[in-house]
């Protein structure tokens, strides 16, 4: 429930800030070009009466016929006859006449145009204008900045209130783990214990299916007892690393769980080669542990597990299917709802395999789940 909580939360908080991203970039694009095209008119027009101003100030004509030049006073006006360059303080090749002002470079061109007689004149002024359309980005940046600042805080006061309940239930759930594990131990000993003093006292009741049924029940209560206190002793307990036969501890755990795989019906075919590994018994166990109980629980009734020891790999296969590779390994994370346990064997394993720098895997294989460990 909390993995599908936090997820939910993710999927709306991801879709809160890419709907705001989206619009907010609609807007200040629209922002931009507007200012942009507010710019570029406003210098336009100022161009524009620099040319009036400069043929009011200045006899073209005479210029025309004496060849007197013209006084610029400091603007920049070139002054083109029939397409041609004529005189000015500046001159520009491949000049597009259609044109009535363009933006080139930063620098914005403005044309003017006036026939005189035969003649047809284009008067030419430009303007650098990359300062102002700088401090409009600059200004379009630091909107940005501001928005995403203010859209991130927003985020993460919506991640602290959402996961504050949240928090909390994670919280009573390990303060219930905790608790639950301190009331089963005694019981769940003595049950076992019991079991093994009626099959001595009383050997013709071992095989009466109402004490193997209980049998199986006190194994896989003992089993989810073992990982309960591991997620609450693990960081406390002293490890004892030495070499340990795989292959010896898989074959008495198989007939650990004989009674499990009985009540299923389930063949187990093994085929082991010897491997010796460097590891913590406890760690060796429960990483065995789970995986054999995991194969038990998913595998169909008449089915076969597959259990296999090649080239420093552990692998056990039974007929299932994964419906989330990425989420199997989460801390309670349970596929099959109508399952027992608290979902932690396979996260359980996954950690002690990090600890050790073992790599475990558990993928869809055709028709088989497939758990791997290479030691």
């Amino acid at each position: 429930m909390l993995q599908a909580e936090k997820r939910s939360f993710l999927y709306f908080l991801a879709t809160y800030i890419l709907s705001s991203l989206i619009l907010f970039f609609i807007g200040i694009n629209f922002y931009y070009n507007l200012s942009r095209h507010n710019l570029l008119e406003s210098k336009a027009f100022k161009l524009r009466e620099e040319i009036f101003t400069f043929i009011e100030t200045n006899r073209v004509g005479r210029f025309l016929k004496t060849g007197i030049k013209p006084n610029f006073q400091n603007k920049d006006i070139a002054i083109y006859k029939n397409g041609k360059f004529l005189i000015g303080t500046f001159k520009k090749d491949n000049l597009n006449f259609k044109k009535v002002y363009w933006l080139e470079n930063g620098v914005l061109y403005y044309i003017y145009e006036k026939q005189r007689r035969d003649d047809l004149l284009y008067f030419v002024a430009k303007k650098d204008i990359s300062k102002e359309l700088y401090k409009i980005k600059e200004k379009v940046l630091l909107v940005t900045l501001i928005f995403i600042l203010i859209v991130s805080v927003i985020a993460y006061i919506l991640g602290k209130l959402f996961l504050k309940p949240l928090k909390k239930a994670f919280l009573l759930q390990e303060e219930f783990i905790s608790d639950a594990t301190h009331e089963l131990n005694t019981p769940i000993s003595n049950i076992l214990i019991n079991i093994e003093l009626i099959k001595e006292l009383y050997p013709e009741l071992k095989n009466i299916e109402e004490l193997t049924k209980i049998e199986a029940s006190a194994k896989r209560v003992s089993k989810i007892f073992k990982n309960l206190s591991f997620l609450k002793l693990h960081k406390s307990y002293k490890k004892d690393i030495k070499k340990i036969n795989t292959a010896k501890v898989l074959e008495d755990r198989v007939e650990f769980f004989n009674t499990l795989i009985k009540s299923k019906n389930l063949k187990v075919d093994m085929r082991l080669k010897r491997l010796t590994v460097d590891i913590d018994y406890e760690d060796l166990i429960k990483i065995v542990d789970n995986l054999l109980s995991n194969a038990i629980k998913y595998s169909p009734l008449n089915s076969t597990i597959y259990i296999a020891i090649e080239d420093r790999e552990l692998c056990i296969k039974n007929i299932g299917e994964i419906k989330s590779e990425k989420m199997v390994k989460k801390k309670f994370f349970r596929e099959n709802q109508n399952e027992g346990g608290f979902g932690i064997g396979l996260y359980i394993v996954d950690k002690i395999a990090k600890e050790y720098g073992f790599e475990f895997k558990i993928y869809q294989d055709k028709e088989f789940v497939s758990s791997s460990i290479l030691f």
